[in-house]
């Protein structure tokens, strides 16, 4: 699965900052429901939590970020190709993507706060 989140915070990355809404593909359930359950505030693996502070900077901006399930090895255009491309590098890539539990804390924290923000007087 971390591979996967990986992927999902590659394609977040290359979304770019537009304001555009997003939808991201992504033929892995478990990773799909691994996010959600992390923006819920349950626990999940430190890939996870590094996609958050993207999703934090889309929300900021008020651009929607929807998640789409779709099946593997159905000749899907591109999903094939991506697949392909995932085994032939997947090996060869090294990632880091760890983020401590005090700087996750932090941008909890801070999305509350800005999220709650328009609700409280001045």
């Amino acid at each position: 699965m971390t591979l996967e989140l990986i992927a999902i915070s590659k394609a977040l990355a290359y979304a770019g900052n537009n304001n555009w809404d997003k939808v991201i593909y992504s033929d892995s359930k478990s990773a799909i429901r691994h996010l959600a359950r992390c923006v819920s505030g349950y626990g999940g693996v430190p890939t996870a939590f590094c996609v958050l502070p993207q999703l934090l900077q889309y929300e900021l901006r008020n651009v929607q970020v929807k998640y789409q399930w779709i099946p593997a090895h159905i000749e899907i255009y591109g999903n094939e190709e991506a697949e392909k491309l995932a085994n032939t590098t997947h090996f060869k890539a090294k990632y880091a993507l760890i983020m401590g539990a005090s700087r996750l804390a932090n941008v909890m924290e801070e999305r509350d706060f800005l999220r709650d923000r328009p609700n409280k007087g001045v």
